[in-house]
């Protein structure tokens, strides 16, 4: 999971393993990001999500995945939180 946040928004509240980037830093660097799982990318927004995964696959990534609904979606659904008020 890569959450592609600002930084205050992370440090707000964010799933649990998941890996942090600023969307606008993908452009310039792939940050490392592993190539041999699955990335699924999610913000507040699924918009910004699109373009970051489309900023990875000009890197040569291709097992990239948009998880709908984002952030806001993932806690709406009640799915356990790391800070924000919910679940350790």
């Amino acid at each position: 999971m890569l959450d592609v946040r600002q930084d205050a928004e992370w440090a707000a509240g964010y799933i649990r393993g998941a890996r942090h980037v600023e969307a606008g830093a993908l452009a310039a660097d792939d940050h490392g990001l592993p190539r041999t799982v699955p990335i699924g990318a999610h913000r507040g927004h699924e918009q910004r999500s699109a373009t970051a995964l489309s900023a990875l696959e000009r890197h040569g990534y291709t097992d990239l995945h948009l998880i709908e609904g984002g952030w806001s979606a993932w806690q709406a659904a009640g799915y356990p939180v790391v800070g924000g008020g919910g679940a350790m």
